[in-house]
């Protein structure tokens, strides 16, 4: 069985795919519910729920310049908070690996770099105090937290020599 929150954020899916104009036959339609009610067995779930959709979004895309976009829809419709920490991370990530290439601790790229992942940190803080037992978001947050202590050790480490 499906659960109907499940058939929900299906339908939340392939609206959102309509307007981007990406389209699913009805094969990739039933070779979706086929893989998602066997990930839901696999997982031991009593029923498909929205998770197991995720593992089903690389069926949607046709082209390959889709594929992000369609994980990204799948991953919005089924779950926003762990959408919104997955972009977090990305940003945080991206002004990370962009401030750890900067040679000098104090310049304004630099800084910038490291307040956006302060930033990103702090957005994780509040949305895990609404979703608090979201491991993947958890796991997502404590390696913010260490880009963000790497680039304050960083700083300090300028300073002290």
């Amino acid at each position: 069985p499906i659960s109907a929150i499940t058939y929900d954020s299906m339908q939340s899916i392939w609206d959102a795919l309509r307007e981007e104009q990406i389209s699913v036959s009805d094969r990739r339609y039933k070779q979706m519910l086929s893989v998602m009610q066997a990930h839901a067995w696999l997982a031991g779930f009593p029923e498909v729920l929205p998770d197991s959709v995720i593992v089903g979004a690389d069926i949607l895309w046709t082209k390959p310049d889709q594929q992000r976009l369609v994980e990204r829809i799948v991953r919005t419709c089924v779950n926003p908070s762990r959408a919104r920490a997955i972009e977090m991370h990305e940003s945080a990530s991206q002004a990370y690996h962009d401030a750890i290439q900067d040679t000098s601790r104090v310049s304004n790229d630099f800084v910038q770099d490291a307040t956006l992942v302060r930033s990103m940190r702090e957005s994780m803080d509040e949305l895990l105090k609404q979703v608090p037992n979201d491991s993947e978001m958890k796991q997502l947050h404590k390696e913010i937290l260490g880009w963000e202590q790497k680039l304050v050790a960083k700083v300090l480490e300028g300073r002290v020599r």
